[in-house]
């Protein structure tokens, strides 16, 4: 019978070959998502989600009107020319201006496999390393951990000529 420590690995080994894994998932996320044209879809539609969430929760709760209203919520924004990514405080006084302002901030931000800026590097590592523990999504709900709006009906475009109602 085989001794069972000449089957283990060194700790020193075992953390070579974990850090190996994320060097190489971010790569591997990056070569999926080129083969895997659905998954843009599937981002897109996530964003659409939440920014309809966030638009639900202003018609539905005073509070969140208010911390709109008063400069009291933020937004993310990327900037593809410089590779960075910014927050900005949010000043709506109405559910269009919120809207318009949500949606700018989802469509300012799409992966691009790419892109290799920073905010793109994270964004990838991320996903491959999700993807490579719990296998690559087969609905938009399953996208990422956590859907706050799985019953999204699709009324928001992604496109912005096609957004104004």
């Amino acid at each position: 019978m085989e001794d069972r420590d000449e089957k283990s690995i060194s700790p020193l080994d075992a953390r070579a070959a974990f850090w190996d894994m994320l060097e190489s998932a971010e790569g591997w996320a990056r070569a999926i998502w080129k083969k895997n044209p659905q998954l843009k879809e599937f981002y897109r539609m996530k964003r659409l989600a939440q920014v309809d969430n966030d638009l639900y929760s202003y018609d539905k709760w005073e509070k969140t009107r208010d911390s709109y209203r008063n400069g009291r919520r933020t937004a993310y924004f990327y900037d593809k020319a410089s590779g960075k990514d910014f927050e900005k405080t949010i000043y709506a006084n109405s559910k269009e201006e919120l809207k318009k302002i949500l949606l700018a901030s989802a469509r300012s931000f799409e992966p691009d496999p790419d892109d290799h800026s920073k905010v793109m590097k994270e964004y990838f590592d991320g996903r491959g390393i999700d993807w490579m523990s719990r296998g690559l999504p087969s609905c938009w709900q399953k996208y990422d951990e956590v859907c706050l709006n799985p019953n999204y009906d699709g009324s928001l475009s992604w496109d912005e000529e096609d957004s104004e109602e």
